[in-house]
């Protein structure tokens, strides 16, 4: 596993996530166990640079885009993308994607 996902996955086992996005994620590959975070206001500059709602309005704005999010974005901006990519899959990730979309 790649960067941010190893991290992830590495907290979970230790429950020891310490921003919210970490949290999320290892909740949502690790379902049966429970995940504390320590600091309910340790955000992430980059998951707070675009809420859900400004993204579900660019998609209506431009419907036939795809959307390709970053691993450190919230749960509900992956829920709304087609892709989600780390650091060391993103130019596979975005050059996989058909010419036409």
């Amino acid at each position: 596993m790649a960067g941010s996902i190893q991290k992830a996955v590495d907290k979970a086992k230790k429950h020891s996530p310490k921003f919210k996005i970490e949290v999320e994620t290892a909740s949502i590959i690790s379902p049966d166990r429970t995940v504390l975070i320590p600091d309910l206001d340790a955000g992430c500059s980059l998951a707070d640079s675009i809420t859900v709602d400004q993204l579900r309005e660019w998609k209506a704005d431009v419907p036939e885009a795809v959307v390709v999010s970053y691993i450190n974005t919230t749960a509900a901006i992956k829920a709304e993308s087609d892709y989600c990519c780390t650091s060391s899959n993103a130019v596979q990730i975005v050059e996989s994607i058909p010419e036409d979309k």
